[in-house]
């Protein structure tokens, strides 16, 4: 078990939590910068998904990120997306 193996090699079994936009999947990360870039209706084509799946995406962007509106979403994807 990693308790175990942290007790033999003697390093904490806490392992150190990634930074917020590491935890983002590839498909997340791509409609955030998207949506950064100021193609919210456009996401669709670009990603070749329906609205409901990249509603789910902005759901769990959200979540990861700990982002409670939209406004806060897309701050977070403008910042993300460089501009």
């Amino acid at each position: 078990s990693e308790r175990m193996v942290a007790r033999v090699t003697g390093r904490g079994s806490r392992q150190e939590a990634p930074a917020p936009l590491e935890r983002l999947t590839d498909r997340e990360r791509e409609a955030l910068t998207l949506m950064g870039r100021g193609l919210e209706t456009a996401p669709r084509s670009q990603l070749d998904l329906s609205v409901k799946t990249i509603e789910t995406y902005h759901a769990r962007i959200k979540e990861k990120l700990g982002l409670q509106t939209a406004h806060e979403l897309i701050r977070a994807a403008v910042s993300w997306a460089g501009l």
